[in-house]
């Protein structure tokens, strides 16, 4: 069963014959929207989901798949959990590693780059002000009653290394994709709290936001060979 939720584990299904024919292309299609230019985007957010994505990359360049379950953005893992099962899902990913070295696949590096767009999303009403509303001291809830999720585009690039055959040197594939990084709004600058959604497409995106641009644009993946 192939599992679209984690970006690495698209690992199990990369052979040879998709590192020989990984080409520097893009496909160009009409300008979307990548960033939300109306919103004021305070220096420490920007560091802080770069940080975060960093170290997701790190626990996954040493075999910690399950960092990534771990720290997956909770309506996503849900909607996985549904669509593939808790087990089997907990089980693919536990295996994700044993299967890397039966490719014989390693990842040399994982770079999480600047952050390219951000947007605020999935507001929520506040727990005190929910409790009031509960108990009855409030009746209905007025602007500033809610606090938003950070949602950042971190682009990364990563470096896997394929051992050669019957004694050929090893070969090299460079993959740039993307994190999505989601985490509450918080009072105290990093104090954040990041989750994560892998590659997805931009619909997939949408039906988790759907107060996202209908154009929203995320970064182009691009597979290349480096050659030695």
């Amino acid at each position: 069963m192939k599992l679209p939720y984690f970006t690495l584990i698209s690992i199990l299904s990369l052979s040879s014959a998709a590192l020989s024919s990984a080409q520097q292309t893009e496909v160009k299609k009409e300008k979307g929207v990548t960033t939300d230019i109306s919103v004021i985007v305070p220096p420490h957010i920007s560091a802080s989901a770069q940080a975060a994505v960093q170290k997701l990359g790190n626990k996954i360049k040493i075999g910690d798949f399950m960092y990534g379950y771990n720290t997956m953005y909770d309506r996503y893992k849900k909607r996985q959990e549904k669509l593939h099962g808790k087990q089997e899902l907990q089980n693919q990913i536990l295996n994700a590693q044993n299967k890397m070295i039966k490719m014989g696949v390693t990842i040399q590096s994982f770079v999480a780059d600047r952050p390219t767009g951000y947007f605020r999303v999935h507001p929520m009403i506040k727990p005190e002000i929910k409790a009031q509303l509960a108990s009855g001291e409030l009746k209905q809830t007025k602007t500033g009653d809610e606090y938003y999720h950070w949602m950042v585009i971190v682009p990364t690039t990563q470096v896997w290394q394929f051992l050669g055959k019957n004694g050929a040197p090893p070969r090299f594939l460079k993959r740039k994709q993307y994190q999505i990084a989601i985490a509450a709004e918080t009072d105290l600058p990093g104090q954040e709290q990041w989750t994560f959604i892998g590659s997805v497409k931009e619909q997939q995106l949408r039906s988790l936001f759907p107060s996202l641009p209908q154009n929203i644009e995320l970064p182009i993946q691009l597979d290349s060979e480096i050659k030695k």
